[in-house]
């Protein structure tokens, strides 16, 4: 197990120049404008020389499943194909790991911070779960036998509460001062694809990808209500709207509305875009990140409803996870493709939606800011794919701004 000393991290970034054969013998002081020239005299194009607004990306040995930022800390976890729960420093200059765990004997499929941050959850297919100390780098507790079934899910809830899904349909609540789990209740045949709750914590709800989705009164410990079986697979979640709706994505790519503490029926549906939605991340009241099996991040608002644009994309594999950081000025995705990106989306909050008009799911391929720009040396490796924005309204609008909105609730 590396060591999580807060040591000091190396600010250089190695990088592959690119020249031409009559420079390769010019002065190293001139190395960038000779890029420079070289690029344009290939290409006919300017190479993206702008700073970097976001750490670099990072590769995995392994496909990454899960991330969670640290609340209070320039650290991210993530959960790996290998079992590993790895935590990573980064920077604008780089992303380095710090410390490794390795309790878990199969995939670990989840890991969550506590609210301060000393305290790290992971989850596995070994149907155990994991309570880490992040100061001591121990294993605190683990629950070697948390489920009959793969875990899959997990919701930290409070200091003192979390909640586990398994791929068989079972919810269980635990409570980490008594060390073991005062709720269990079986809500399906299918996976439990994600939990949710809101600030007041009195509702928890589990998606699974039976079709359904179901709620439970934590307090009382019970099952609520079971909503109708649905065609498609429930896969993730997100409240908006002042947490008064729960925004349910599916695999076939409709958007399912609920009313917070009504999951029954739907009240509301957006079809979005016709492709798998893996996972979903709110970043203001009424803007929804979502990731999907094509690769893209799409950026989604509610009421209206309308698809705001792509933010960025993992090339190969669908997005696994997506996580925003304490400040909300980066997200991370991953995937299978064993990468860990960042984003810079400050422009998103500043975004103006033009209530009039329309949802169309053919702008899919608009590019909004974050989707390209990336570390500088980034431009050469991306250059086969590089391409114009397509969005409509303009300048994206700064990070100053606030999200303007017509329509009143």
């Amino acid at each position: 197990m590396d060591h999580l000393d807060g040591s000091d991290i190396d600010d250089e970034e190695d990088f592959v120049e690119m020249k031409s054969d009559s420079e390769e013998d010019s002065d190293n002081s001139d190395s960038e404008e000779g890029d420079e020239a070289t690029m344009e005299s290939l290409f006919g194009i300017e190479p993206n020389v702008k700073e970097a607004n976001a750490p670099p990306d990072y590769e995995a040995k392994s496909g990454i499943v899960g991330l969670c930022f640290h609340p209070k800390r320039d650290l991210i976890s993530a959960a790996t194909m290998d079992g590993d729960a790895i935590v990573y420093e980064y920077s604008l200059e780089s992303v380095n790991e710090v410390a490794k765990f390795t309790h878990h004997k199969e995939p670990c499929r989840a890991v969550g911070y506590n609210e301060d941050g000393n305290t790290l959850y992971t989850i596995s297919k070994d149907c155990s779960m994991a309570v880490v100390d992040i100061q001591k780098e121990a294993i605190k507790h683990h629950f070697k036998e948390a489920h009959e079934a793969p875990i899959y899910s997990f919701l930290s809830i409070s200091e003192r509460l979390c909640a586990t899904g398994d791929d068989d349909g079972t919810v269980k609540i635990w409570d980490l001062r008594l060390k073991k789990s005062v709720f269990d209740f079986k809500c399906g045949e299918g996976t439990v694809s994600s939990l949710i709750t809101d600030g007041s914590m009195k509702f928890l709800c589990a998606s699974l990808v039976d079709g359904s989705i179901a709620g439970f009164n934590i307090k009382k410990r019970r099952l609520e209500v079971q909503s109708e079986f649905y065609d498609s697979g429930m896969n993730a979640m997100a409240l908006v709207r002042n947490e008064s709706k729960l925004v349910v994505g599916s695999e076939e790519g409709t958007f399912y509305i609920f009313n917070w503490g009504d999951f029954g029926y739907h009240v509301d549906r957006y079809g979005g875009v016709p492709e798998e939605i893996h996972c979903v991340l709110p970043l203001a009241d009424k803007l929804v990140l979502a990731g999907y099996d094509d690769g893209n991040i799409r950026a989604m608002h509610f009421y209206p409803h309308r698809f705001v644009g792509v933010v960025g994309e993992h090339r190969d594999f669908g997005i696994n996870c997506l996580e925003k950081c304490r400040q909300g000025k980066y997200i991370a995705s991953c995937s299978m493709d064993g990468l860990v990106r960042f984003w810079n989306i400050d422009y998103l909050y500043g975004k103006k939606i033009n209530p009039k008009r329309k949802a169309n799911i053919d702008k899919s391929q608009f590019k909004l800011e974050s989707s390209k720009q990336r570390n500088r040396w980034d431009f050469y490796k991306d250059l086969p794919r590089f391409m114009e924005s397509d969005e409509e309204e303009g300048p994206i609008a700064g990070p100053s701004e606030q999200m303007e909105d017509s329509d009143s609730d």
